[in-house]
């Protein structure tokens, strides 16, 4: 009973607690050096640790990185010269643009997923295959990588 009536208390005063710590923090327009200087002190163990990121990575937008955007979308999927669809796949981009993730769905046997990436290091691209036996199958994309 009493846990009940904490959470609702804390419910209850949570949002007047909010507004008065937004009532209270100064404009940085306004404030003096010394204000703005013990603003960035307090922040900084916060930027520094990870609880907040001052800027977001920009990715990868190179040429090479976005060779596989016509695989992007939601696929049926069928033998070479068929017409039946033998299973589905989702192509998505993820990591900003440096990854992209295949979930693979056959109407018969195991699901997979493969993650592709463009790697600037070797200048070659990567596919990572897991599939439901648990194995993994790294290969670099030949056809990408030789034009």
């Amino acid at each position: 009973m009493q846990y009940h009536y904490l959470l609702a208390l804390t419910l209850a005063v949570a949002p007047l607690f909010a507004l008065a710590q937004k009532a209270t923090l100064p404009d940085p327009a306004t404030m003096d050096r010394n204000g703005l200087e013990t603003e960035l002190r307090s922040a900084r163990p916060l930027i520094q640790n990870g609880g907040v990121l001052p800027l977001r990575p920009t990715g990868c937008t190179s040429a090479e990185s976005r060779l596989f955007d016509f695989w992007l979308g939601q696929w049926d999927v069928s033998p070479t010269g068929q017409t039946f669809v033998i299973a589905q796949s989702s192509i998505t981009r993820h990591a900003q643009g440096c990854a992209i993730l295949e979930n693979w769905r056959p109407f018969q046997g195991a699901q997979g997923l493969s993650i592709n990436s463009f790697d600037r290091r070797d200048g070659l691209w990567h596919q990572e295959w897991v599939d439901a036996s648990g194995q993994r199958h790294p290969t670099q994309l030949p056809a990408l990588n030789n034009g």
